[in-house]
């Protein structure tokens, strides 16, 4: 709603002046942009080797219930199983929140550069949520808007 109230109050409130509304593919610019996907490779593997790491304590902890192990060593291995699998959860709760919370602080910022460099008054985020229903594709600036985006974060890591 709050959209649609800034849309007529640009396009009516203010006559004499020209206004440029684009829009971007939220979901498409990040899932592109290179920044993304380098932390996902990182953190991908990272959660890969502590997941091959708690299937194996629990396998150990398997076993031990089938060779009847003494219950000091099945208490063992059980808490070694349960802390990996919290260290394994406490790393995908920091990928999905931390990780993407630093890739979209990065975007925006690229995206505000982007929008004064190509004049955009107002860039709109379209996430298919229902917030835009419809744009033309000469509003949709999603594929050079993650163009520059990736330009400017390649640029910066050369440093």
């Amino acid at each position: 709603m709050s959209v649609i109230l800034i849309l007529f109050y640009l396009l009516f409130n203010q006559k004499s002046v020209s206004y440029k509304v684009r829009y971007v593919d939220n979901v498409k610019l990040f899932n592109a942009f290179n920044m993304s996907k380098d932390m996902a490779r990182i953190y991908n593997k990272k959660i890969l080797v502590r997941q091959k790491q708690t299937d194996s304590l629990y396998a150990i902890f398997q076993q031990g219930i089938t060779a009847k192990q003494s219950k000091e060593q099945l208490k063992k291995s059980q808490y070694d199983f349960v802390q990996s699998k919290k260290k394994l959860e406490e790393l995908q709760l920091y990928f999905t929140n931390d990780v993407s919370n630093q890739v979209w602080d990065r975007l925006h910022t690229y995206v505000k550069i982007f929008s004064q460099k190509e004049q955009i008054n107002l860039l709109l985020g379209k996430q298919g949520s229902g917030s835009i229903m419809y744009g033309d594709s000469i509003s949709d600036v999603t594929e050079s808007a993650i163009q520059f985006c990736n330009d400017k974060y390649e640029n910066n890591n050369e440093k």
